[in-house]
């Protein structure tokens, strides 16, 4: 993660980051379900629990009210490589206690996704599989997300998982970014409902 100049950036701004963000999620009314700033079947991925975020950087604009409360948190995203980036978003992710969110991928390998945490639980993890999201093709009918269709198609699903390649199972560390390609499948899970 150190390797990518706006990491140290960020970083370096956590401590300031945290309190401004800590102290915007005090107005119950900013956090969102999840869907609403990211692609909308994110709200269908979650189970147990409940995710929810509050957009700070979409469609390429700050949202005014936001960084009205958290300058430098605004000033520190407004970098090119999110401002110029007509897919990217920022904003703060609260995935709660007991949560897991399905295996998924993002759509395209043509971004990355940042991570700092500022509040995360010990038990708290993400997985990440071995193969990225193929090219973008027409699909001629629905797919069912992973995890609909009961005990086999789960036990289907993490031997396919498995022979992508070995997963490498990340954790967040207050204080620190996490950096990764959303195109390789991946699933989230906060275990502890009291976190």
């Amino acid at each position: 993660a150190q390797s990518f100049g706006i990491v140290a950036e960020l970083e370096a701004k956590l401590p300031k980051i945290r309190e401004e963000v800590m102290a915007y999620l005090l107005d119950d009314r900013v956090l969102r379900e999840v869907g609403n700033t990211t692609q909308a079947i994110d709200r269908w991925l979650v189970t147990n629990s409940s995710w929810t975020d509050a957009d700070i950087f979409s469609s390429l604009r700050f949202l005014k009210s936001a960084c009205a409360q958290m300058p430098v948190t605004c000033a520190a995203l407004d970098v090119p490589e999110l401002t110029t980036n007509p897919y990217g978003f920022g904003l703060i992710s609260v995935l709660h206690g007991g949560a897991d969110v399905k295996t998924h991928r993002g759509t395209t390998n043509a971004q990355l996704t940042v991570h700092c945490a500022i509040s995360i639980p010990e038990s708290a993890r993400l997985r990440v599989f071995g193969r990225p999201t193929p090219p973008l093709a027409w699909l001629p009918e629905a797919v069912a997300l992973p995890g609909d269709g009961g005990a086999a198609e789960k036990a289907a699903r993490s031997a396919t998982l498995e022979q992508q390649g070995p997963q490498q199972q990340l954790g967040w560390a207050d204080g620190h970014c996490l950096v990764f390609d959303d195109s390789f499948e991946h699933d989230v899970s906060s275990p502890d409902p009291d976190a």
